[in-house]
């Protein structure tokens, strides 16, 4: 991915080639993020922005195709373009603003064009949308933005042609990021899951009904702070590897739940670091790697812990600066990996970041795609 663009490129650099962009739009700059093969090779799920005038969350999960035809939105679809097509409603809904801040505003119901309005402290105000899509049997919710934060609530709507529901009200208070990034498939393509920006992992159907539609992931109470996971290679279908960033004190735990686990199991094995923002299963199930730190004033490096023996081996092997690593994707036959090489680890303030390769062992290490983002391994190409 280079900022607005998913690309592809062979292993040795050859026919690098944008597969999609963000549709231009005057005054605003999109960006994709987080692209993730589906197990068989036909289609990358991947989250982008491009959409967050129309939709609940700022940011979205789309699938497309590798010859970049048959867009498609999973979370909140379908996208804007066919929602056009379905038949049309009213909603109304109601927002105050118990505080001092007055906006702008940006009010959105899914299915409908946004709003905007100036809506002073202490004031309620009613909006009425017309010509929202009927996407089905389903709540649309409403929620309202000041660019930074969401605001929403119960308020939500079944839409019904040729009528006007009332979605209800939403109060200006309490505001939180809503979103979708990191898709990651099941092993068998069922479901893609994905974070949100608290650190809650979710999942929806490969192809969803219309519609504001997910289930959680794990419980999200019981696994608080686990910001990064993985569905299993089909040898372990069902379970997950997530990082558990939650205990504040230098260290973080990988954990190998079931979907939908309730409790958090005890950790597989502890990694010195604040956060690990990326980690992978070995592609026969027999281990994992994942991003760490030595010590805390160290570049990411990548590691692979294997079960069997409860052994840690360092792989990778940059120096500081330029040459720390923030993301990575490990080849389906295990002998090579692409990753992430950047300036920042926390992207704020990178100046540079390109994609390099390596072999498995750390050896024939080589520059990949100057500018490129966020690397992913079609599951079907060695």
């Amino acid at each position: 991915m280079k900022g607005s663009e998913l690309h592809l490129v062979e292993p040795d650099g050859s026919n690098d080639h944008v597969v999609w962009t963000t549709p231009p739009v005057q005054g605003a700059s999109y960006t994709v993020s987080g692209p993730a093969w589906r197990p068989d090779g036909t289609e990358i799920a991947f989250a982008s922005d491009h959409e967050e005038a129309l939709s609940p969350y700022e940011t979205d999960i789309y699938g497309i195709r590798p010859d970049g035809k048959a867009l498609r939105k999973l979370t909140n679809g379908p996208t804007r373009t066919r929602q056009l097509t379905f038949a049309k409603g009213a909603v109304q809904v109601t927002v105050s603003n118990p505080t001092y801040d007055s906006g702008p505003y940006w009010i959105i119901v899914l299915g409908g064009e946004v709003q905007m309005d100036v809506i002073p402290g202490g004031s309620t105000r009613t909006y009425t949308f017309r010509d929202v899509a009927d996407l089905g049997d389903v709540r649309q919710p409403v929620v309202v933005t000041d660019g930074r934060v969401r605001f929403f609530g119960t308020a939500s709507a079944d839409v019904k042609p040729g009528q006007t529901v009332d979605a209800g009200s939403i109060m200006l208070a309490g505001g939180t990021p809503l979103g979708a990034q990191e898709p990651f498939w099941r092993s068998d393509a069922s479901r893609v899951g994905y974070n949100s920006p608290l650190c809650s992992l979710e999942s929806i159907a490969a192809v969803p009904s219309p519609g504001w539609s997910y289930e959680p992931l794990v419980a999200t109470d019981a696994f608080f702070g686990t910001c990064h996971g993985e569905w299993g290679p089909p040898a372990a279908a069902s379970d997950l590897l997530l990082v558990d960033s939650s205990r504040g004190d230098g260290f973080v735990d990988v954990l190998r739940p079931s979907e939908h686990a309730t409790t958090k199991p005890a950790p597989v094995a502890t990694f010195r670091g604040f956060y690990a923002p990326d980690v992978h299963w070995v592609p026969d199930g027999s281990g994992f790697y994942i991003l760490s730190q030595s010590d805390l004033v160290s570049p990411m490096q990548i590691f692979l812990y294997t079960f069997a023996t409860g052994l840690t081996e360092q792989i990778s092997d940059v120096s500081l600066g330029y040459d720390t690593i923030r993301r990575f994707s490990v080849s389906p036959d295990g002998r090579r990996i692409a990753f992430e090489r950047t300036d920042d680890p926390f992207e704020l303030m990178a100046t540079r970041t390109d994609l390099w390769i390596m072999d498995r062992d750390g050896s024939n290490l080589r520059l990949l795609a100057t500018g490129g983002r966020h690397p992913t391994w079609n599951p079907t190409r060695p």
